[in-house]
């Protein structure tokens, strides 16, 4: 049984911003989404084949409007076919010896055992949208009549308790721009003008709404289509550390079942605000930050010494040696739209205390080379 719906599908402008994932890859003609529809359906039904237990579970994860679910859920139908293309026999939520919770898969291959915990990391706003209220202030001027501007948004600050009135923004805005004249406003920017702004503030919110005309070529396509009317996005300045929601993501997995007897392999799908997660961020999340220790001697001379914080999911500030997860396997940017097109990377722990075997998994591999003490990159790791 397919885990969408049989409707009849046509090409779209691409989702709306309150738009889940799931209602998005649904309903979109897109050629590319039917591609990636039919691959996942393939994927759910070797899973239901194998595991009829396990199937009520994941497809209402993978079909829910909760896009922390729905990515869970991808995360787990992808892993579950990357076990079987290399060639595990694959058991869904085995049983552990005086444990309530049950790891994702068991997975024997040539005879070896190895647990697999699957997790999401969402940097920012990417993987889950965004706030609900701003979803809807945006979803709300792309509604607008507007076939001469571009509406740019700018949250300049911003609530998480309280909601202005999309209705009332929205008439606003829609006053805003059928007042602007397209050919004065376009001679103000000629000769270096700015160009019309509306400043909106209630509830403890304030945007700042810009308007900027489209060429003269786009004004008549625009006005016959269904064309939306955000220009850019500008959301508050914040800090984003993907590298220390990794490490926190490894270390929980690797808390929950306390010491296991068989090799332990978490699968993280890593995402940040559209970014894709590279090596620097993964080894930040592994070994701790990069630092630079200055040391000033008597004589005046000084020396740089460069390290690591060593305060990672694999090391503690002490030394000690953090060994209860054998391998993290990293999926960037993973969503069902392009679940044929990412490619995996296995970070494999050098002094774990169950070590993975060689040429279990045919990805790209992480692994410490003796003789540089570095973690290098290898592709098909067999001895």
């Amino acid at each position: 049984m397919s885990l969408f719906d049989e409707i009849q599908r046509v090409e779209d402008h691409g989702a709306e911003y309150g738009e889940s994932h799931y209602d998005y890859l649904n309903r979109s003609g897109r050629a590319e989404f039917e591609t990636a529809r039919k691959k996942i359906d393939g994927l759910f039904l070797r899973y239901e084949t194998l595991h009829p237990k396990s199937t009520k579970d994941i497809r209402g994860r993978f079909q829910s409007k909760d896009n922390r679910h729905h990515l869970g859920a991808t995360t787990e139908l992808f892993t579950h076919d990357l076990l079987l293309q290399n060639g595990f026999d694959v058991v869904s939520h085995p049983e552990i010896d005086d444990k309530t919770s049950h790891p994702d898969f068991l997975a024997t291959k040539n005879g070896v055992e190895i647990y697999v915990e699957v997790a999401t990391v969402v940097g920012g706003s990417d993987g889950l949208r965004m706030g609900r209220f701003q979803a809807d202030i945006l979803d709300t001027v792309n509604e607008l009549h507007s076939p001469d501007f571009l509406v740019s948004v700018d949250f300049e600050v911003i609530s998480s308790t309280k909601q202005p009135a999309v209705g009332k923004i929205k008439k606003k805005l829609q006053e805003f721009v059928t007042s602007l004249n397209y050919q004065l406003v376009c001679a103000t920017i000629e000769q270096g003008g700015a160009p019309p702004v509306f400043l909106f503030e209630q509830e403890g919110w304030r945007i700042k709404f810009t308007a900027t005309p489209v060429k003269e070529e786009a004004r008549q396509r625009r006005l016959a289509d269904d064309t939306r009317s955000i220009g850019y996005i500008m959301h508050p300045v914040r800090s984003l550390h993907t590298d220390e929601m990794i490490r926190d993501k490894i270390k929980e997995k690797r808390q929950k079942y306390g010491q296991l007897t068989k090799p332990l392999v978490v699968v993280i799908n890593a995402i940040c605000d559209g970014f894709f997660v590279d090596n620097y961020t993964i080894m930040a999340a592994l070994f701790g930050k990069e630092k630079i220790t200055w040391t000033n001697y008597s004589d005046g001379t000084s020396k740089t010494t460069p390290g690591r914080t060593m305060d990672g999911a694999w090391i503690e500030p002490s030394g000690r040696i953090l060994a209860g997860v054998s391998g993290v396997l990293i999926v960037s940017g993973l969503y069902g739209w392009n679940i044929e097109k990412v490619q995996p990377k296995i970070w494999v722990h050098p002094k774990a205390n169950y070590p993975l075997a060689p040429g279990l998994f045919k990805v790209l591999h992480k692994i410490l080379n003796p003789k540089t003490d570095m973690m290098e990159e290898v592709g098909h790791w067999s001895e």
